[in-house]
């Protein structure tokens, strides 16, 4: 860690893993002049709106913030190109308070910088500066930059009802803390690589496009069938009957035969009683008939 001041350094050179965040120079005049030729809107206030006063600006303009003492711009540098911008302003030493604020090229928002480039800066002040809070304002609908702050490590802390004005009348304003004691608990969760780490991790990801090595023990299951599994849905299941394919065995399929014939020991007893009683009967008759005739039989009916 850096001896604390109360002022800040002339010409920081800070390192991010994918940035560089430095001060505005000479050699960013043709980069200037075609944001401003662009209207992209960005870079710190005080820019000028035309390309002639690009090169005054650069080398005197932009510094009188640093110069003052109360804070100072800087440029983010991505690949070579500015592309973005971070300023601390409103720093009240004896307090030990700054205020924060940033701006990103629109061509190159959505990638991660303006967190990144936050966080590195949060991190310089704290290890070379006697500031012990750094403050973050946005409007509260600019969820963009909301989620900057968040992911920055922020803390959100309130609401100010109508704090700032706009073309549109007052806006609310949201305001966020960072204290030196946030950043120590945020850098022990989010290591900061190396500046030889983080461009060995960059090359990697430009070669593979990967942004991290390949994860261990892990099997990528869409490369190849799993091992150990059968896959059903290409061919028969083993051990299996298919009972739709023909007759199962050992089975008696009573509806599609014949009935069996009558059952021959069957005896209609209802028939064999009612002959009994017909015999009865003409015997009985037969014994009245012998009573008047003895020449008739008794056991068979008369002719």
């Amino acid at each position: 860690m850096g001896e604390r001041v109360t002022t800040f350094l002339p010409d920081p050179q800070i390192r991010t893993e994918r940035l560089t965040i430095r001060p505005f120079a000479s050699g960013d005049a043709d980069r200037i002049r075609a944001v401003i030729e662009a209207r992209h809107r960005f870079l710190p206030p005080g820019v000028p709106g035309h390309p002639s006063g690009i090169s005054r600006w650069l080398s005197h303009g932009v510094h009188e913030l640093r110069r003052s003492g109360q804070g100072v711009h800087l440029a983010v540098e991505a690949d070579g190109l500015v592309v973005g911008a971070v300023s601390l302003f409103k720093t009240l030493w004896g307090a030990g308070t700054t205020e924060i604020g940033y701006g990103v090229h629109p061509l190159y928002r959505g990638r991660g910088f303006a967190p990144e480039a936050v966080g590195g800066v949060v991190r310089w002040v704290f290890e070379t500066t006697g500031l012990h809070r750094i403050e973050l304002r946005a409007d509260v609908d600019n969820i963009a930059s909301l989620r900057v702050a968040e992911k920055a490590g922020f803390v959100r802390e309130g609401v100010l009802r109508a704090a700032e004005m706009a073309d549109d009348g007052p806006h609310d304003v949201v305001v966020f803390g960072m204290l030196r004691a946030d950043a120590a608990a945020t850098a022990r969760t989010r290591r900061v690589p190396a500046p030889g780490e983080a461009t060995a991790r960059t090359a990697r990801t430009a070669r593979t496009g990967r942004a991290a090595g390949p994860e261990p023990e892990r099997v990528d299951r869409s490369t190849g069938p799993e091992p150990e599994r059968t896959d059903r849905s290409t061919g028969p299941e083993p051990e299996r009957t298919d009972r739709s394919a023909g007759p199962e065995p050992e089975r008696t399929d009573r509806s599609a035969g014949p009935e069996p014939g009558p059952e021959p020991e069957r005896v209609d007893r209802n028939a064999r009683d009612r002959e009994r009683t017909v015999l009865d009967l003409f015997r009985e008759r037969g014994q009245r008939a012998g009573a008047c005739d003895p020449g008739l039989p008794t056991d068979h009916p008369p002719a």
